[in-house]
This record gives C-alpha cells, sequence and structure tokens, in this order.
C-alpha cells in the first residue's frame, strides 16, 4: 500500500474527528489531563513489550481496525503489530520514549506524538542502536480509549 502525503494524513484526522463527534457535554481541561496521562503511561508500557514479550496491553490498547504504518512505508494491523513486538529477535537494554506531546481534535480523537531511543544487540551479539518519532491516533469508541492509527519514522 503506498504512503499517504501529509495532507492526507491532516484530512483523514478531520473527518475522524468530524465522524466522532458527540452532542455531550465536553471533556474538562481536568479529563483531559487526566487521559493524556494515561496515553503517555501507555506509549511507556507498549515500550516494555520488547522486554516482557507479553502481548496484552498492546491487545488491549490497539484497535481491532488498526492501521500502522512502519518503516518501510508498508501498512500493518493489529496483529501483525503485536508479532513484530512480541517477537522481536534483537535485545535490548534500554529503549526510552521522549519529547512526548498531546493534540486533541475532539473529545473522542487525541494524536500523540513523541521520540524514541533504543540500544541493544541484535540475534549475532554486535551492538544496535536506532532512533525515530511517532504519530498515534487514539480514539474513545463507547468509552473504551484504543490506538487506530499510527505511523512510525526512523531517525538515526
Amino acid at each position: 500500500m503506498g504512503r499517504r502525503s501529509p495532507p492526507a494524513v491532516l484530512l483523514l484526522l478531520g473527518l475522524l474527528a468530524a465522524c466522532t463527534a458527540s452532542p455531550e457535554q465536553a471533556l474538562t481541561t481536568a479529563e483531559r489531563s487526566e487521559i493524556e496521562q494515561m496515553l503517555f503511561e501507555w506509549e511507556e508500557q507498549w515500550l516494555q513489550t520488547t522486554f516482557s514479550r507479553d502481548a496484552s496491553h498492546l491487545e488491549r490498547i490497539l484497535a481491532d481496525d488498526l492501521v500502522y504504518t512502519i518503516e518501510d512505508g508498508t501498512t500493518i494491523g493489529k496483529q501483525e503489530m503485536i508479532a513484530s513486538w512480541v517477537d522481536e529477535p534483537n535485545t535490548y537494554t534500554t529503549w526510552v520514549i521522549d519529547d512526548v506531546e498531546a493534540h486533541w481534535f475532539s473529545d473522542e480523537v487525541v494524536l500523540v506524538i513523541g521520540g524514541d531511543t533504543n540500544e541493544g544487540t541484535d540475534p549475532d551479539g554486535n551492538e544496535i542502536g536506532a532512533s525515530g518519532r511517532f504519530t498515534n491516533v487514539f480514539i474513545e469508541r463507547d468509552g473504551i480509549w484504543q490506538m487506530a492509527i499510527g505511523h512510525y519514522t526512523p531517525t538515526g
């Protein structure tokens, strides 16, 4: 599947916001802050999957209809995403995220962006390390927050 241009992604986010808008009372600043903290914690817990090989967290936070664009521009779904983390052949000693921000498009759509850096060894014992930027869209459906769209770009 081909890459989407940034304007196409923004259009998609706008459509998602419009489709999920509800006539209910808007979230307060405190409620939004609480949701942001939960989503930031989920991003941290996601990294722990690489160390624990436990997919339960990803099963819970990834939407069944997830569309995620990986480094080479290929899109994958929920089960492929989970397998890529649980079956990761490399052994990581550190993996941290930073520069995490939340951008609200509606009370039901939050864009979380940030960076990551990792170090470890490959299956042959060679040292490895990388860094990148991620863009994850979380959507609240029927009171449940899940990641529906994501993208990762290596930066080094």
